[in-house]
């Protein structure tokens, strides 16, 4: 799973880019958000071994998600291990075993490695949110999703749930939420 960061995005302009790469190492990832988008990036976190946080504002909302997660992988594995149900069931069992929920999120961004923003686009709930990370994370690399996702005939495809990149370095929450801002046009 190919996650930019900041620090990988300064990096990347220098001559020591690869150095920082092999530095930058991502074990953990909290999505805050447990929409299509942040449940789609968690599964794929999760499947490509990562420890995964998926965090929302209710465990309604995270079974949901979970649940959602659950029916995508038997679909991924019913083309990805036609020929090998063993080898499918292990993949499901692997990869929800990397995924964990939690409603509180200031709780899990302290011991994370990247914090993956998917939550509404309303820029007051945004802010409150940068506000709190800012407060309990404030060392811990941030991205935001970069939609570009696939569409067929007016339909989210399955490989939608593949973000295959996140944007929007910088040095703080609030220049996060500033840049949000100016995007609303």
């Amino acid at each position: 799973m190919a996650f930019a960061t900041r620090h990988f995005v300064r990096a990347a302009s220098s001559d020591a880019a690869t150095a920082a790469a092999k530095k930058l190492l991502i074990k953990h990832v909290t999505i805050i958000g447990g929409g299509l988008m942040g449940a789609g990036i968690a599964q794929v976190a999760a499947a490509s071994g990562h420890t995964v946080v998926l965090v929302d504002q209710s465990d309604e909302i995270l079974k949901k998600s979970t649940k959602g997660i659950e029916e995508s992988l038997k679909r991924v594995t019913k083309k990805k291990f036609a020929d090998k149900p063993e080898a499918g069931a292990e993949f499901i069992k692997k990869t929800l075993k990397n995924l964990t929920t939690s409603t509180d999120a200031a709780s899990v961004v302290h011991s994370t490695d990247l914090v993956i923003e998917a939550i509404v686009e309303n820029l007051e709930v945004k802010n409150e949110l940068f506000k709190t990370l800012d407060k309990f994370a404030p060392e811990r690399q941030s991205a935001q999703p970069v939609l570009g996702l696939p569409f067929e005939a007016g339909h989210l495809s399955d490989g939608g749930v593949v973000v295959r990149l996140v944007d929007q370095p910088s040095d703080d929450w609030e220049t996060q939420a500033e840049r949000c801002q100016g995007s609303e046009g």
